[in-house]
C-alpha cells in the first residue's frame, strides 16, 4: 500500500489556492509521488465541478477560507452536505486566523513556509483517517 493509496480506490485531492505559482508547487509535490491519487485544482476546476469531484481531501489556502470568496461559498454548502477532510495552509504570520480556519471545517492546518515532506505527510494523514 503507497502513501496515497488505499486498498479500495483512487483518493481524490483538490488543491485551492489563489495564489496560482503556490498552485503550482502544490501539484508538484502531490504529483512527484507516483501514487494512485488524482489532483484537481482551482485553476482547472469550476465551481459547478466540485460537486462531482467527491474529493476525499480539500487543500484550501488559507485566504480561500474569507467569507467573501465564492469558492468558500461553494465549499461550505458542498462540505455540509458531504463531510470531507480539510487541510487549511496558511501564513504563520496569520495564525489569528486559526479559528477561522477551524469555523471552516479545517481538520489539519498547515503554517507556511513549509517542507515539501510536511506537506505531503499532512496530506497522508488526513487520506489515511
Amino acid at each position: 500500500m503507497g502513501v496515497f493509496m488505499s486498498t479500495h480506490s483512487i483518493k481524490r485531492v483538490l488543491l485551492i489556492n489563489r495564489d496560482v505559482v503556490e498552485l503550482g508547487r502544490w501539484k508538484q509535490y502531490v504529483l512527484s509521488k507516483d501514487e494512485a491519487i488524482e489532483v484537481y485544482s482551482a485553476d482547472s476546476v469550476t465551481l459547478e465541478e466540485v460537486q462531482y469531484i467527491h474529493p476525499d481531501l480539500i487543500v484550501l489556502g488559507g485566504t480561500s477560507t474569507g467569507s467573501d470568496d465564492e469558492y468558500s461559498e461553494v465549499l461550505r454548502g458542498y462540505l455540509t452536505a458531504r463531510p470531507t477532510k480539510v487541510l487549511v495552509v496558511m501564513p504563520w504570520t496569520q495564525l489569528d486566523d486559526l479559528e477561522r480556519a477551524v469555523q471552516f471545517g479545517a481538520d489539519d492546518v498547515l503554517a507556511t513556509p513549509f517542507s515539501p515532506k510536511e506537506f505531503i505527510n499532512r496530506i497522508n494523514g488526513l487520506l489515511l483517517t
